[in-house]
């Protein structure tokens, strides 16, 4: 059990370094592409500007000083500020080598979340409900992929598992999201939705999330679940081909009972192929957030660019604003919830899994 434990531990270090590295490389990547870029710098101006009227000595020096009146104050430390803010911009955008720099900066910066721009507080609640619809989630998915695979593994011919074997081929193909807003438009029509409050991210009554979540849990038991259900029946077909479960049906071991050895041997098949499908899971959470308005860490990552029509001059003129602060936490938080389903899903195989199996395979 030791050396079991042992080997998650080292898994789960892994995860946690080579994502952690993977963001930093792609936060400076995105640091560097907005202070390079002409439309895009007035973010980076923006973070310099908070930084300088509340962090710099210099700036703080004239609220402090009492010998300016205290009228004046506000208005000497903005334009120290933005003066002090034109300068870094300048200079960040005088060389790759000083973007870079910044990049690395910023990057390092927001791995602590000493953020300029952007509330913790609404990472932290970002987090917390995408880790509540990954959970809603994996259990509705979970759950039916386990049951429909148990179901037509009885029948190997039967409609149920026809059915299976053709959605687990349509399931790889067809976003989950599309779904999702075939689910939406159907109870518009009925009037269980409301479209102005569904729609608007910043109405978060338990009645508007519960709703989003059962949208999840719907699509996902029903497209979510086929690649499962496959591997279930697949698992329990070869489970019952075994020598062993002709002993057991001659010892008089009725079929319920059998079942239920046959299920927990596809269990650790189970949890392997859900492993695999990490990276897809954090893909159908990311899509249903930013289809379904659901204020997780998808949504947070798509609010980070904001494409607008402003009036300027009597033409319309098309704005782009990227704030990679908020972007950039978006991927932290992307990676921690792909890194804890990692190690959960190592956990379950191991629980699953024969120590002794385990230990011989070199680990799981």
């Amino acid at each position: 059990m030791i050396e079991i434990l042992s080997r998650i531990s080292k898994r789960a270090v892994k995860i946690f370094v080579i994502l952690v590295l993977s963001v930093l490389a792609s936060s400076m990547v995105s640091y560097i592409i907005a202070a390079m870029n002409r439309d895009l710098q007035g973010s980076i101006y923006n973070e310099l500007y908070v930084y300088h009227f509340y962090r710099d000595p210099k700036v703080l020096a004239v609220f402090n000083n009492k010998s300016i009146p205290a009228y004046e104050k506000w208005h000497l430390a903005k334009r120290l500020a933005e003066m002090l803010a034109e300068r870094d911009l300048s200079s960040i955008n005088s060389s790759i080598f000083n973007a870079t720099r910044y990049a690395i900066k910023r990057a390092l910066e927001i791995l602590r979340f000493d953020l300029m721009l952007f509330d913790v507080s609404k990472a932290f609640s970002a987090l917390k409900y995408s880790s509540i619809a990954i959970i809603v989630m994996l259990t509705s998915m979970t759950f039916s992929g386990l049951l429909l695979g148990a179901i037509s593994a009885r029948k190997p011919n039967g409609i149920l598992s026809k059915i299976i074997m053709t959605l687990n081929a349509v399931a790889s193909s067809v976003p989950i999201w599309w779904l999702a807003i075939i689910v939406i438009y159907i109870l518009i029509i009925r009037g269980v939705v409301s479209i102005g409050p569904f729609f608007n991210p910043n109405v978060l009554t338990s009645k508007i999330i519960l709703e989003k979540l059962g949208i999840m849990a719907l699509v996902s038991a029903i497209l979510g679940s086929m690649p499962l259900a496959y591997t279930t029946r697949a698992i329990v077909l070869g489970e019952q081909s075994k020598p062993y479960i002709e002993t057991l049906r001659a010892v008089g071991l009725n079929d319920r009972r059998i079942a239920r050895k046959t299920i927990r041997s596809a269990l650790p098949g189970v949890f392997s192929n859900m492993m695999s499908m990490t990276s897809d899971l954090m893909i159908y959470l990311l899509g249903l957030e930013v289809t379904l308005f659901y204020p997780g860490v998808g949504l947070l990552i798509a609010s980070s660019f904001i494409v607008r029509i402003v009036e300027v001059g009597g033409d319309n003129v098309l704005q782009v604003q990227f704030f990679p602060e908020m972007f950039v936490v978006g991927a932290y938080l992307f990676a921690i919830i792909y890194a804890l389903m990692d190690v959960f899903f190592e956990f379950l195989l191991t629980l699953t899994t024969p120590y002794d199996e385990a230990y011989v395979s070199g680990g799981i």
